[in-house]
């Protein structure tokens, strides 16, 4: 309630001030120019203006320090908290915590494309390049097939070969049963999921460290997220 309180005060206080405090500027501004001489009003008010832009200017700036402020310190606070490892309210829903399709690195194939065909230094060379350690693979459709982490491809290429250049192919993995189990390991919640049922999918697939949303739930649908398993690591 007092939080309540405060955020009303706030809310009237702050234009109140800001228009008070303009109404008195241009008050006195117009009696200075007023009470001038015919022949230092010219004078008077440049003057005036040059004092008052200035502080007109400190005004705005105030207005928008007050009202934006608070939003961008409590998004602030709220990474430090997920980064620090804050507890996540496990009813969140998904669509508020999961990164959206469009944020997404992502190799979408192609209409009739082979996921075997994709080269593993070019996937690796493109996480290397923005800064990610995994990359879904999707189909046409925009439905998730694997999800190949950076650590995969490396061990797969070995220290022979430089996993950024390796020309070893998406079926080469594949073929490795271990690695085809760590890129298949995906869970799937549907739009309407929250946090805790991420978790559960999570949990519910051996080794899996990666959640999509897809349209209907199911795996063949068409994803609208990702949830990662740092994503849901601060679950309380």
């Amino acid at each position: 309630m007092a939080g309540s309180n405060n955020g009303r005060t706030r809310g009237w206080l702050a234009p109140l001030i800001v228009l008070g405090g303009m109404g008195g500027i241009v008050f006195v501004s117009a009696i200075a120019i007023a009470f001038a001489s015919d022949e230092n009003r010219p004078e008077m008010a440049r003057l005036v203006f040059a004092s008052v832009l200035p502080l007109l200017g400190t005004w705005v700036g105030t207005v928008l320090a007050f009202y934006f402020a608070r939003d961008n310190l409590d998004a602030a606070t709220e990474s430090t908290i997920r980064l620090s490892g804050g507890r996540v309210d496990p009813r969140t829903p998904v669509r508020q915590a999961m990164i959206p399709k469009e944020k997404i690195l992502a190799r979408q194939l192609q209409l009739g494309a082979n996921p075997g065909d994709l080269v593993l230094g070019e996937l690796y060379a493109e996480m290397t390049a923005q800064g990610r350690h995994r990359i879904p693979i999707l189909d046409a459709s925009g439905a998730v097939l694997y999800i190949v982490h950076d650590s995969t491809i490396a061990s797969f290429t070995g220290v022979d070969e430089t996993p950024g250049t390796s020309t070893k192919k998406m079926a080469e993995l594949l073929d490795d049963a271990e690695l085809k189990k760590a890129v298949e390991a995906i869970g799937i919640v549907g739009p309407d999921a929250v946090l805790s049922d991420a978790r559960a999918a999570m949990r519910a697939v051996d080794r899996c460290n990666d959640v999509f949303v897809t349209t209907g739930g199911k795996k063949s649908d068409p994803i609208v997220g990702w949830l990662t398993n740092t994503d849901l690591a601060a679950l309380e």
